[in-house]
């Protein structure tokens, strides 16, 4: 008995529980080293008086434990106490208890013994506290942004629960989100592409921001930046998106931008016309003069005779030189005939001076296109051909120009080179012009180039009030 008395107390003492034993007929109360290392007390405070346990009972917890302690003694079959209670320490800290006891009894159901722990789980409480406080604070804070929240769960992608900015935003109740889909706030033309982006982000626990167009219930497209994050939410592993409209943000900018682009073309405008009128007519009339000179002047010697007319063919190809460059400032055929026979007279132009083969598909019909956007897709045109011509060394180039349900497509194919598009995005001139262009007018621009497979340019011009 020695021997197991012994055993047992090493036990005790090496567990982390605070173990206690309770002899009914010694009245005396043991305690493991548990008492001293988890709550502080010294052997002289504790040792041997089971008041000293009935003093360390919180008060508004002291009657209710002791009671169920004597009626768990005087039942002839419990075998078992359990109790939770709050436990004083030796620094005056409340401890959350959970204290559990067998009862050892003999024959006659006296009790022998009772030998229990006591588990301290105050810091399991007050993590609990602080998470629950921590929600709250996550859910207050979610509740009032003023940027547009929501939850949706990324197996089914259904709503799960949205702030009231998304409800204000969008128009529709909690009720009608829930019964949606994520990508249902997205244009009808963007909903495979949206759902292809919405599977490739939940492959990363946080995405960066992303700008696509949605519709609210009202019909009305709004530009949004949209990022996403892993979240825990009721327990369940769900997706936190913050979608912030960024519309008047985005006009902001193409009106910035394209009122860069128009001071461009009036620049272009302002020297062509200079070129033209000015230095074209004082080179014109030089040339007039010089011929009227060398008629006058008779039999010249051969080599002067050579010279002179040397000189008026440089001068006859300034002239021409300059007038192309006028040209090319100028579109006037823009201004005359409109963008679709610009854009023929550039393709056969090219042609003439290429051993290329041009392809030209249009089928604008009679729609009004405004001015800024047919000298935009000229120039873009311009540049995209001359890129093409200039770089890809192409055996093929095909054009096309169609009006489809209230947007503008402009194509331009070739069978050339290609190129890195990461590599010379940013790094072109011609390239960020276009982007530029593209910016100005909220179209939206497509570049697609394989090394030697040739590349495709597409633009894609919204032609209806909301985005102008």
């Amino acid at each position: 008995l020695a021997e197991e008395q012994k055993r047992f107390e090493i036990a005790a003492n090496i567990v982390s529980d605070v173990i206690w034993e309770w002899n009914p007929e010694k009245q005396e109360l043991w305690w493991g080293e548990g008492i001293e290392v988890v709550f502080g007390f010294t052997k002289e405070q504790y040792e041997g008086d089971i008041r000293f346990w009935h003093k360390q009972i919180a008060d508004y917890d002291k009657d209710r434990v002791i009671t169920s302690m004597i009626e768990a003694e005087k039942s002839d079959d419990a075998m078992t106490w359990e109790s939770k209670y709050d436990f004083i320490d030796a620094n005056g800290n409340i401890r959350k208890i959970k204290d559990s006891a067998a009862i050892i009894r003999d024959r006659n159901g006296v009790v022998k013994r009772i030998i229990g722990s006591m588990l301290d789980y105050t810091a399991d409480v007050r993590a609990r506290e602080e998470l629950r406080a921590s929600e709250e604070q996550y859910r207050l804070l979610f509740d009032q942004s003023p940027l547009p929240m929501f939850i949706y769960d990324p197996q089914t992608l259904l709503f799960v629960t949205a702030n009231q900015s998304v409800l204000t935003k969008y128009g529709y109740s909690i009720e009608e989100l829930k019964s949606m889909k994520i990508y249902m706030l997205h244009p009808e033309e963007d909903l495979e592409a949206i759902q292809l982006e919405i599977k490739r982000s939940l492959q990363y626990k946080q995405t960066d921001s992303d700008i696509w167009p949605q519709i609210t219930k009202q019909g009305e497209k709004i530009i949004a930046e949209i990022s996403g994050t892993d979240i825990t939410y009721d327990g369940r592993k769900l997706r936190l998106v913050i979608a912030n409209d960024i519309t008047r943000q985005k006009k902001a900018e193409e009106r910035a931008i394209s009122a860069i682009v128009e001071g461009e073309e009036s620049e272009r405008q302002r020297i062509a016309k200079e070129l033209h009128d000015g230095l074209g007519q004082y080179l014109s009339a030089s040339n007039m003069n010089l011929k009227s000179v060398y008629e006058d002047l008779g039999i010249l010697a051969p080599d002067h005779s050579e010279a002179f007319e040397s000189g008026l063919r440089f001068l006859n190809h300034a002239i021409s030189e300059i007038r192309n460059i006028s040209q090319n400032l100028l579109p006037k055929a823009i201004q005359d005939y409109g963008l679709e026979l610009a854009a023929e007279s550039l393709i056969n132009h090219l042609q003439n001076n290429n051993n290329i083969k041009f392809y030209f598909y249009k089928n604008l019909g009679d729609i009004l296109i405004p001015d800024n956007i047919q000298i935009n897709l000229y120039r873009i045109l311009q540049e995209a051909l001359n890129n093409a011509i200039k770089h890809g060394n192409p055996e093929k180039i095909d054009v096309q120009l169609v009006y489809s349900e209230n947007e503008l497509f402009m194509t331009i194919e070739d069978n050339g080179n290609g190129f890195n598009v990461n590599e010379k995005m940013d790094a072109g001139i011609g390239l960020r012009s276009i982007k530029t262009r593209v910016g100005a007018m909220s179209a939206n621009l497509d570049i697609t180039s394989k090394i030697g497979r040739g590349t495709i340019i597409s633009v894609v011009v919204p032609l209806n009030d909301n985005l102008k």
